[in-house]
Parts: structure tokens; sequence; C-alpha cells
């Protein structure tokens, strides 16, 4: 018998889907072939550090209006590919620009890649580097 705390369908616990939930990958897995799954998954790491990188920009120059746009599109596919924590932490860089709270905005847009870090850390602990 699972203990409470164990996810059934993916024998991960409650606290792992905390930062990334394995759900979509999962299913990416089940339609496509290994080669074509790490490539989107691998996909998705390449553009997101890129949009990563565009923030921390954004924060620097302390432009909200770009911020809010490019942090939207990381709650966009962070979500549909599982990674909550990524997910989470970006919601609270918009709620900041929503709130006008520009330096609660900027800190924590400079603080999105340790987030992603984190999430990131928990896919790649299950299924290693995309296109391994």
């Amino acid at each position: 018998m699972r203990s409470p705390s164990t996810s059934p369908r993916t024998g991960g616990t409650v606290a792992d889907r905390s930062l990334f939930d394995p759900a979509p990958i999962e299913a990416i897995r089940e339609l496509a072939d290994k080669a074509e799954a790490d490539a989107i998954v691998g996909g998705y790491f390449r553009n997101t550090r890129q949009q990563i990188e565009r923030v921390e920009a954004h924060a620097a120059a302390a432009d909200l209006d770009a911020l809010a746009r490019q942090i939207h599109a990381i709650i966009g596919t962070s979500s549909t590919f599982g990674f909550r924590g990524i997910e989470r932490h970006g919601r609270r860089i918009e709620q900041a620009i929503e709130n006008g709270d520009r330096t609660r905005a900027i800190t924590l847009a400079r603080d999105l890649r340790t987030a992603a870090e984190a999430s990131w850390a928990q896919f790649h602990r299950r299924y290693g580097q995309p296109g391994t």
C-alpha cells in the first residue's frame, strides 16, 4: 500500500509536484517517440532560458511593460510543461506589476532563474537531460 503522500499515478510525492508535475511530460512521452519528445522538451528549456535572460534585462532596465509581457509567456509555457514552481513565481511577479509594486516585481524577476532551476532540478532527477 502506498503512503498517503505518494501519487498513485506518477509514484512521485506531493512535495515533488509542488515544483514540477510530471503529468504533462508523461503525456508528451505517450504521444511522441523518445527523440521527438526530447526535442519538444529540449525546445522548452532553450526557449525558457532565453526568456529568462530577457526577464533579467527588463528587470535591470526597470521596464515593467516588457517584463509583464515576457512573464506572461513564461507562465503559459511553464504551466503547459508542468513546471509549477516557475508558474507560481511568475504569477507573483505578475501580481506585483499589477499592484504597481515596482521594487517587488524587479526583485522577484531577478530571482526567477533560481526558481526555474529548482523546478528543473526535479525534472532532471526524474528524466535526466532531454535527449539522453
